[in-house]
């Protein structure tokens, strides 16, 4: 049975074919209980290429057939979180309107999916999230800085806006108002002013591990199953799926549910 993002993978695999390559990766590291999509790009400050788009759609269709657990996104070298799209490959092949269009449906699909995942998720802003990179923070359940954190939506400031559908989650996670104040005006926000408005959760420091725990805090340490379920609820609350009888039954009585009761 074909997955909802393979349609999103092949169309960024298509579009791959016709753009100049350009270096970059999405690793995929797996370690202390949690999955890091770790951005590899430093020399255009993660900017996403074409490659890393299809790469970053295939590790979250890849994690949504996964059992639940908690899953990163962070900078493979602890620099810039993100700068959006590779601005060299806008230049050269992405004027053309369905080529855009192509690259903003597959995104937003990409995106959205990240965030609906049963997976508890948490962008770790070491360095500056700029434009797109805003919209990719968006698409986690948590956002986690240094004192050195930029929160930069710097779309309209280039004559555009979201193209990865980063204005609905952002709403969803600040509120209208806010939403609007930080894609209108355009301003880069350091971590103290991020955190005031809720696009950051915390301030932390330390190495990317502390960092996490600094955003998710016990659910490190609780059964991944049944915090994969609280999400998994929360996800089905916000598009009224009506589903959540069903995702409690499928961990009541579960080998988790009863150690805790023999405690």
């Amino acid at each position: 049975m074909r997955h909802p993002l393979d349609e999103s993978c092949q169309a960024l695999l298509t579009l791959e074919r016709v753009v100049p390559e350009r270096p970059g990766a999405v690793l995929v590291e797996r370690r202390d209980g949690i999955t890091w999509f770790l951005l590899d790009n430093p020399r255009a400050h993660n900017a996403l290429t074409v490659t890393m788009m299809r790469q970053l759609a295939e590790a979250v269709r890849d994690l949504a057939e996964a059992s639940p657990g908690i899953v990163a996104v962070a900078s493979a070298h602890g620099s810039t979180f993100c700068a959006g799209g590779h601005l060299g490959q806008v230049r050269e092949a992405l004027v053309d309107p369905q080529a855009a269009r192509l690259m903003s449906e597959s995104m937003q699909t990409v995106l959205d999916a990240l965030l609906d995942l049963p997976h508890l998720s948490v962008a770790v802003l070491e360095g500056a999230a700029i434009g797109g990179g805003v919209e990719l923070a968006s698409a986690c359940d948590l956002r986690v800085g240094t004192a050195e954190a930029v929160v930069h939506a710097a779309q309209v400031r280039l004559g555009v806006t979201c193209g990865w559908g980063g204005a609905a989650r952002l709403v969803r996670h600040l509120g209208r108002r806010q939403a609007l104040r930080l894609l209108t005006r355009s301003e880069p926000l350091d971590a103290v002013a991020a955190r005031e408005i809720g696009m950051l959760d915390a301030i932390a420091s330390g190495d990317r591990m502390a960092l996490v725990h600094a955003a998710v805090g016990n659910a490190l340490h609780h059964p991944a199953a049944s915090v994969g379920a609280a999400k998994e609820q929360i996800v089905d609350a916000e598009h009224d799926r009506g589903e959540a009888a069903e995702i409690f039954l499928s961990v009541w009585g579960g080998a988790d549910h009863r150690a805790a009761l023999q405690k």
